[in-house]
């Protein structure tokens, strides 16, 4: 089960769901939720539950009150649970939309018409930004709009963006599999490669096993080392299947 690195926390709900608890009761009970949000659910036997509440089960009755036991033979506290599933069911939209390239085509027709429902002067102004958006994307080596406009849940690099390519006047035909990639960075489908890019592509011996586990590398796990431009993987894609390969997530939060 991929488990999310962050938990949706509402202080209001919390606040209330323990206001009759102790201290030691409140500690015990963020504990057992982190070990469910990981593990997806929590053990029945009184012994491990000491262990991972740090309290003694006796003086558990009131925290405990808070999971239900589930068909898979765990507790379960609901609330948890589904947030969990709402978290995984986003990540995992996310994921397969930047592997076609970002947004699917019926959102951005969405998008379109409600640009063009929009009074003139609100219409006018997008239509300029997205102008200069098209200028900054035609000229090599320029850095982005440090505001940008990517939603931030969308972003994966906006701190280290890599300039974008020359675009040229030859037909720019991408497989799926350089979309993909080229997601990673943000880089729109219609993005021309720059010929360095496109020759170190060339010359990559891909398999599908690679491009799985570098998917997860650069667009879940969270390492805080990824390369920050298309040329600069393209270059070491040997050596970054091997790091991702070797990558514990669990071992980078200790």
């Amino acid at each position: 089960m991929k488990t999310s690195p962050y938990i949706p926390f509402y202080p209001a709900d919390f606040l209330v769901g323990t206001m009759f608890m102790t201290a030691e009761e409140v500690g015990a009970y963020m504990r057992l939720l982190c070990f469910q949000w990981q593990q997806g659910g929590l053990p029945q036997e009184e012994d491990k539950l000491a262990r991972i509440s740090g309290i003694p089960t006796k003086k558990l009755s009131a925290v405990l009150a808070k999971f239900d036991l589930h068909e898979d033979g765990t507790l379960k506290n609901g609330r948890m649970e589904q947030e969990r599933l709402k978290v995984e069911a986003t990540r995992e939209t996310k994921s397969k939309n930047g592997a076609k390239g970002g947004r699917p085509l019926k959102q951005r027709e969405s998008d379109s018409k409600a640009t063009e429902n929009l009074p003139l002067s609100d219409s006018l102004a997008n239509q300029k930004q997205s102008e200069t958006e098209t200028e900054t994307e035609s000229k090599p080596n320029t850095p982005p709009n440090p505001q940008g406009g990517m939603d931030s849940g969308d972003r994966l690099f906006a701190d280290n963006p890599s300039p974008q390519p020359v675009r040229h006047s030859k037909t720019w035909n991408p497989t799926e599999q350089q979309i993909q990639v080229a997601a990673w960075f943000n880089r729109r489908p219609s993005t021309v490669w720059s010929e360095k890019e496109q020759k170190a592509w060339r010359a990559l011996k891909l398999e599908d096993e690679d491009l799985e586990i570098l998917s997860w590398f650069y667009a879940e796990s969270s390492y805080p080392y990824l390369r920050k431009d298309l040329l600069t993987l393209l270059n070491n894609w040997r050596g970054e299947v091997d790091r991702a390969r070797n990558y514990n997530p669990e071992e980078g939060r200790r």
